[in-house]
């Protein structure tokens, strides 16, 4: 059922029509909540599935459970206080917001708008923004895929084995935490600015540094092999599996 002008209001219930007109009705989670224009709030929501669908409007939903898939063509999402499986947010023009999460996926898109991420925790997160800047902080996931095509990306804490992070344009930023796996493998790729990336302080493995423009710089004991070379640095740190993989087509890069 469509909701014209209209608001889906808290506490597992939806107002259907405006305000002067309205029906409210139970919320059952196996149906969508879906709005042509108008905002979505939902709180205090138990699956197994939550699904919410605006074609103009914001989003937020706070402190629900279990399967929930989240979309807007034109706003912001708010998640807020999240437990279940899946997690699945997505919204073309508009900034997205993750917080306090548990769940074995995580996936969130914005095409048009800045990605904030903070205290999540899954099996695998991945998040992609189209032209913003990505901002993560206590997230911890074995994978983890970060990505976007216009804008930096920032994250602080964090805990994985496997790391994909790329920045079309853009600065990235990258702290690993002591619980971050000594064998870690990260893939980190920005084609127009600079890297620094902190590794977990117990990482052992190989090492790939370059850049096209730009210098390098590393605090760990590189064992260089081959020729020495201003804009790569190719070696070893100790004799684990690890691989941190950090390239630049335009910036400088900054090994911790």
């Amino acid at each position: 059922m469509l909701v014209n002008a209209g608001s889906i209001g808290n506490s597992g219930r939806k107002t259907l029509g405006s305000s002067s007109n309205a029906c409210t009705q139970r919320y059952n989670c196996h149906e969508p909540l879906d709005t042509s224009f108008g905002s979505i709030d939902c709180r205090n929501i138990a699956g197994p599935t939550v699904l919410l669908h605006s074609n103009s409007g914001s989003i937020t939903a706070a402190d629900f459970k279990g399967e929930a898939k989240i979309v807007t063509s034109f706003g912001s999402i708010t998640c807020n206080t999240f437990s279940g499986t899946t997690l699945d947010v997505k919204t073309d023009s508009g900034r997205l917001s993750i917080s306090d999460a548990t769940c074995r996926t995580c996936l969130a898109v914005t095409s048009y708008g800045a990605l904030a991420c903070q205290r999540v925790k899954g099996d695998t997160v991945k998040l992609r923004s189209g032209s913003g800047g990505l901002d993560l902080a206590a997230v911890e996931a074995p994978a983890l895929d970060i990505s976007t095509s216009f804008g930096s990306v920032k994250a602080r804490e964090i805990t994985t084995s496997k790391l994909t992070a790329n920045s079309g344009s853009g600065s990235i930023n990258i702290v690993c935490t002591p619980a971050t796996a000594a064998d870690l493998t990260a893939e980190v790729k920005s084609s127009f600015g600079s890297i620094d990336f902190t590794a977990p302080p117990r990482f052992s493995g190989q090492v790939d540094l370059r850049t096209d423009f730009g210098s390098i710089h590393t605090g760990l004991p590189v064992t260089v092999s081959g020729n020495f070379d201003k804009k790569k640095i190719v070696g070893t740190v100790g004799e684990g599996k690890g691989l941190l993989r950090l390239q630049t087509g335009s910036g400088s890069l900054d090994l911790k």
